[in-house]
């Protein structure tokens, strides 16, 4: 990378968690006030200042692997623009809240919250998308890296790996919800009003017996974490094998975990840590697989023929 790209790369960090977290915390913040859920009388410095470092690490974390997306795709303009505002909103904002909205009863999140979740979410993924392409066409033009090629699946290849990966993740779900955070006692008190532990397969044949409608929940999510996935792994040709699983299964964990960094009144913190620790070690998984999984018994590559010469060296790379 030359010290034109460097620099041009620095900034565009420093822009895209500052769009991020601002957006995100202004947003999400007028819903509240508007909706009454913030008390001017006994609002202070350390209420206000409390979520920031959460707020903060989960905008920076995004902005490194979304610069890192940026750089390895094949994608410019309003294509790009779009496929960062599908992954930053669903897994953050829009994935999380139809969650929210399934364990309402233990979480008590008022329907106006949610709605202003949503909503900053829409703000923020359009704000990074438009960021993101920005960045994309002044990297170009400095750069004199040669575009990568399109990767295509059929459609019953895409079907048939989009319900593996829902299968995959819901066994996922129980799995890394049993060994994780379902060690917590404070996640055992919150959901069921007792810490005490049941073995794995009394816990199971439980949650099969009386929530089945919890897995058919779970199965519906996970074609939509399979839709996810899809658009990130597919869309990075200039990406090593490594690369790929990584930046997938990043974009996957980190808008689903990092926000229970921030403190809140409808989750305790023991809470929270259970689940922050479940999620980012769940998604990340999920992420690794199914870039894997879409990067296997693919169709041949679809290129232009000014991309033609290249296409052999990328080929021969995606393979290793």
């Amino acid at each position: 990378m030359s010290s034109q790209s460097r620099k041009l790369t620095i900034v565009h960090i420093g822009l895209l968690t500052g769009i991020i977290l601002g957006l995100w915390a202004f947003v999400s913040g007028l819903v509240e006030g508007l909706a009454g859920y913030v008390d001017p009388a006994t609002f202070n410095a350390d209420q206000a200042l409390g979520p920031m470092p959460g707020l903060f690490a989960t905008a920076l974390s995004y902005a490194l692997v979304f610069t890192w997306y940026a750089n390895r795709t094949q994608l410019s303009g309003y294509r790009l623009a779009a496929v960062v505002f599908i992954i930053l909103f669903g897994v953050m904002f829009f994935m999380t809240q139809i969650e929210t909205l399934y364990f309402l009863d233990s979480i008590q999140m008022p329907y106006m919250l949610i709605f202003g979740q949503v909503l900053a979410g829409i703000f923020v993924g359009i704000g990074a998308g438009l960021l993101s392409s920005r960045y994309k066409k002044k990297l170009d033009a400095i750069s004199s890296a040669t575009p990568g090629a399109f990767n295509t699946l059929s459609l019953g290849d895409m079907l048939r790996r989009f319900t593996i990966l829902s299968i995959v993740y819901t066994l996922f779900y129980y799995f890394f919800g049993y060994f994780i955070a379902w060690q917590f006692p404070a996640v055992r008190e919150y959901y069921s009003g007792s810490t005490a532990l049941t073995p794995l397969i009394p816990h199971m044949v439980g949650q099969v017996t009386g929530e089945p409608q919890l897995i058919v929940f779970q199965i519906f999510r996970g074609y939509l974490w399979a839709g996810i996935a899809y658009m990130a792994a597919m869309n990075l040709p200039q990406a090593k094998a490594w690369e790929r699983m990584v930046i997938v299964g990043l974009c996957m964990a980190i808008g689903i975990s990092f926000p229970l960094l921030l403190p809140q009144d409808f989750m305790p913190a023991p809470v929270r840590l259970g689940h922050f620790f479940e999620l980012f070690i769940e998604n990340f998984t999920f992420g690794v697989v199914a870039a894997y999984l879409f990067l296997k018994h693919r169709q041949p590559l679809v290129v232009s023929p000014p991309e033609q010469a290249s296409s052999t060296a990328f080929a021969r790379e995606v393979e290793v």
